[in-house]
């Protein structure tokens, strides 16, 4: 056998290897993430989203615009507008990394 053909048989082999090794030891199937807790998993996760529906039902009993809805309250209404005026100034140069004339 030449030295090519035995190099390249062996070069294969290692790539076959590390390719099963990795599928073998590194990768995990969603089965093994499902038998580590599965059932401490579903029910905390039931409870994540029964959580999450009862905040959303909350949210929707807001009332933005109506009469007695958060922007009439007076609370809202005593807030302070703390922004600045911008005013508009001249721009500069077309390019600023141009060379000075």
């Amino acid at each position: 056998m030449s030295s090519f053909v035995k190099n390249s048989l062996i070069g294969l082999g290692l790539i076959v290897l590390l390719f099963l090794g990795y599928v073998l030891f590194v990768q995990q199937g969603p089965e093994d993430v499902l038998n580590a807790s599965g059932s401490q998993q579903t029910s905390e996760a039931a409870a994540q989203t029964e959580l999450f529906f009862n905040r959303l039902q909350a949210l929707r009993g807001l009332h933005l615009t109506e009469k007695g809805g958060v922007f009439s309250d007076p609370r809202f209404l005593s807030l302070i507008d703390f922004r600045l005026r911008l005013v508009p100034e001249p721009t500069g140069r077309q390019n600023p990394f141009a060379p000075l004339p």
